[in-house]
């Protein structure tokens, strides 16, 4: 019977897929063959809905049963200076007879106030030359939205997701419509 269950649904996640369910049995049997006094495992912030919970419920009783203590939080690379919101799951799993205490997260919501890195302050420098041609953001179908982009923010801004609602845009002489 495999560790958690397979190829269920629950609110629109899927459940765990066998060949993850394989993944997680071969760390697990990894911890059990050649224990370590800490580790690190990430995956995307979903993990935390599959099977409405059951399935991380699963892995943290795994990993308990290994004689881990488990510490686990959702970061955002956005609060860690990547021009991009990007959220993952990262568990650490020990053994250090202490708690494990992750650092306060940086960003505008901490204590200090500071502000997210925007793109633009992220590529600075990083490139120079007198060919703009060869700067230029060609090649992708919606490239030329980029500098739409609101700093923080990635596609998504364009999207439903986001609440953006039916709006016409036009920019670098293409005139378009997104449906929100």
């Amino acid at each position: 019977m495999p560790i958690f269950p397979s190829g269920r649904h629950a609110g629109g996640a899927a459940g765990r897929l066998d060949r993850v369910d394989d993944c997680l049995r071969g760390i697990l049997q990894d911890h059990r063959t050649c224990p370590s006094k800490a580790f690190v495992f990430e995956n995307v912030r979903g993990i935390l809905g599959t099977n409405r919970g059951e399935d991380w419920k699963a892995i943290l009783k795994a990993f308990g049963r290994l004689g881990y203590a488990i510490s686990y939080r959702l970061l955002d690379a956005l609060d860690y200076g990547a021009p991009q919101q990007r959220e993952r799951m990262f568990l650490v799993g020990h053994q250090l007879g202490e708690p494990f205490l992750f650092r306060s997260q940086p960003g505008p919501d901490s204590t200090s106030g500071a502000p997210h890195l925007t793109a633009g302050k992220a590529f600075h420098g990083i490139q120079e030359t007198e060919d703009l041609e060869a700067l230029a953001l060609e090649g992708g179908k919606y490239s030329h939205l980029l500098p739409l982009v609101p700093p923080g923010e990635n596609y998504l801004h364009f999207t439903a997701k986001r609440g953006l609602r039916p709006i016409l845009l036009i920019a670098r002489g293409f005139q378009f419509s997104i449906q929100g």
